[in-house]
């Protein structure tokens, strides 16, 4: 099949924690929400309606990341291992 005819992917939800090598990658937002990192995906969780907003997991061409015209940098291709968040807690950065 030509890639331009294959389904388009939806994340429904994320299963899964890394903590075995990173630390401190469990944040709460500023509206209460629980935010971490699982493979290439950022994750904002809320405790209270248990759904999930997903960052990230996007389908990317394979090409150099140092191509000025890539949209490479959009996504991590690899897996997330470190996250911040900011002292007002509303912005969050990932690595």
């Amino acid at each position: 099949m030509e890639p331009s005819t294959l389904p388009k992917l939806e994340i429904e939800h994320v299963y899964g924690y890394r903590s075995f090598d990173c630390r401190n990658n469990l944040h709460y937002n500023a509206e209460g929400n629980a935010v971490f990192m699982s493979a290439a995906c950022g994750v904002i969780f809320n405790t209270e309606t248990m759904r999930q907003t997903v960052y990230g997991g996007a389908e990317v061409e394979m090409k150099q990341k140092s191509d000025p015209d890539s949209d490479q940098l959009a996504v991590h291709r690899n897996d997330i291992l470190c996250l911040d968040i900011s002292k007002d807690r509303t912005k969050a950065v990932t690595g």
